[in-house]
């Protein structure tokens, strides 16, 4: 995929048909996540996170804290009742080749910082740490951006002031980036 994104359209809309298209592409194999194979997200009046209800949730990258994030989502909408609740994606790549090109030092402190994320569930706790920026050889290979998941207390124990700092300013830097890329389609 040159891209990064593909929509799809004419699809089956009965929620177990996803497998079905999944398999007509051939884009396995399928790993399970704490949430199984397939990840039903509906409305709920008291969600237990942003992605259950319709209100704005800002561009992220889900599961952080795995050691292998998913490579690949897929999104099938078979109904959507309500108002709100649009999705839209962001192109991460794009803003740090930017980052990359006019502010090394920033895109450095992206690759090497590793940021703990944690998430607490009934049940279960994951948490991980690692790089906004994973590189394979010089290319970009994966980012992980959750700041809702960031583990704020073990950054502190984990990183001196001058470090924290820095990689904040990197981070918001890149966060406003994708923020005005969103801003220009609307």
């Amino acid at each position: 995929m040159q891209y990064g994104l593909a929509l799809l359209t004419n699809t089956p809309n009965q929620p177990d048909d996803l497998m079905k298209v999944l398999d007509s592409l051939e884009v396995g194999p399928y790993w399970k996540s704490l949430f199984g194979l397939l990840s039903r997200v509906s409305y709920q009046s008291d969600p237990v996170n942003q992605s259950f209800n319709n209100q704005y949730l800002s561009a992220h990258t889900d599961m952080p804290y795995y050691t292998q994030t998913p490579s690949v989502y897929f999104f099938h909408c078979v109904a959507n009742e309500l108002d709100g609740g649009e999705s839209f994606w962001v192109d991460s790549f794009s803003a740090l080749q930017h980052i990359r090109t006019e502010q090394p030092e920033m895109f450095q402190l992206l690759a090497s910082v590793k940021v703990p994320f944690r998430q607490y569930r009934v049940g279960w706790h994951m948490a991980g740490s690692y790089p906004t920026i994973e590189l394979m050889g010089d290319d970009l290979y994966r980012v992980r951006d959750c700041s809702f998941v960031i583990d704020n207390f073990q950054f502190v124990k984990d990183h001196d002031a001058v470090t924290r700092a820095a990689w904040w300013e990197a981070y918001n830097y890149l966060r406003a980036m994708m923020t005005n890329l969103i801003d220009l389609f609307r």
